[in-house]
């Protein structure tokens, strides 16, 4: 895989299990904002003494029916607790809260505040509903500015507070990432010249990437933004070496014909490990046939006795593939034993076997 094949746009098809799930996230997602949006206001309103007649996630705009048959109703749920009627709207592009005297049109108001100074002239204008509400003291329009201008603004407010919770709760579970190390170049490119393979990145352009908040995408920025002819300069290290050297990388246009961006044809280390799905051994090759069998899972850390290098990511080993693909190389036609370290289902701790291939 090429470093340019990290930013393939997905395809959707709408016969595609996953394309569904994809929206069924979005919609959820957009979902979770407008409720906390809507959910500010609604909290502070409350709190301001005004009657919030409702509070929906969702508009319900329309009915979806056929002739007189109405197949999906514009309110999806709907229940009355208290003053206030909660319910899921039909379209899920949006949200709102109902308060008593609360109205979006611009001539609507214009012609409830001349009724209410008693210098209306189009009386049929003036609806009278609007007019008791704006003089219930439990009104929108009854507070203060300063109580209306809390319970306009706390919509936005709560999403930011929601959004730094949100943020500390993602920073706290951690998230997987490719480490800044070189597993595989594209001929002829800016990295295959300067022989990368093999290699961390300590520093791009003389910022350090030994903080473990580098991930290996970020070289995708890093590129672009120093642009095509411009030489980067990097400190590169070997995983088996303590040497490090500095190189000068010139990115390149059109490295990759499909991808109009400036590239050095790199792409990520992978780990020595066998996966852990069902198919992440090949059927009838050398693998399937290995005696033990290979489970999924195993870590394998040596070739022949020779260790293979290690380097840590967040207090993680890693050991590269790299390596171990040099290493079977020099055993080409020749059986060898793979040291495995696997987590014994029972016990739960980790035991190390040879396995012969």
């Amino acid at each position: 895989m090429d470093f340019g094949q990290l930013i393939a746009a997905a395809e959707f098809s709408w016969l595609n299990a996953q394309s569904w799930w994809a929206i069924i996230q979005v919609v959820f997602g957009i979902g979770l904002v407008i409720f906390i949006h809507e959910l500010g206001h609604f909290l502070v309103a409350k709190a301001c003494g005004v009657k919030c007649e409702k509070f929906y996630v969702g508009f319900d705009a329309f009915d979806i029916k056929i002739g007189d048959r109405v197949l999906i109703p514009r309110k999806l749920v709907k229940f009355q607790y208290g003053e206030t009627e909660y319910g899921v709207g039909i379209l899920p592009l949006g949200g709102y809260v109902k308060m008593l005297g609360q109205e979006d049109n611009p001539s609507q108001i214009e012609n409830t505040n001349d009724a209410l100074e008693g210098d209306s002239e189009r009386p049929e204008a003036v609806d009278p509903e609007a007019v008791r509400a704006a003089v219930d003291p439990r009104s929108f329009r009854a507070k203060t500015v300063l109580q209306r201008m809390a319970i306009i603004s706390a919509g936005v407010v709560f999403n930011l507070i929601s959004a730094v919770f949100m943020a500390a709760i993602a920073f706290q579970s951690g998230v997987s990432y490719s480490p800044p190390a070189i597993g595989g170049t594209t001929v002829g490119g800016p990295a295959w010249r300067s022989n990368m393979v093999g290699h961390r990145i300590l520093s791009v352009n003389g910022n350090g990437t030994d903080e473990g908040y580098f991930p290996f995408t970020d070289l995708i920025q890093e590129t672009a933004l120093n642009g095509p002819g411009q030489p980067m300069s990097m400190v590169v290290q070997p995983y088996d070496s303590a040497t490090s050297r500095t190189i000068q990388v010139t990115p390149q246009p059109r490295l990759i014909p499909e991808i109009d961006l400036a590239l050095i044809g790199i792409s990520p280390e992978m780990a020595a490990k066998i996966g852990a799905g069902p198919d992440s051994i090949v059927p009838e090759s050398a693998a399937a046939s290995a005696n033990p069998p290979f489970q999924p899972g195993d870590d394998i850390i040596a070739i022949n006795g020779i260790r293979l290098p290690v380097f840590e990511i967040d207090g993680n080993t890693v050991r590269p593939v790299t390596q171990m693909r040099r290493m079977l190389t020099e055993f080409a036609d020749q059986s060898v034993t793979m040291t495995v370290q696997r987590t014994n289902s029972e016990t739960g701790k980790a035991e190390t076997l040879d396995i012969s291939v």
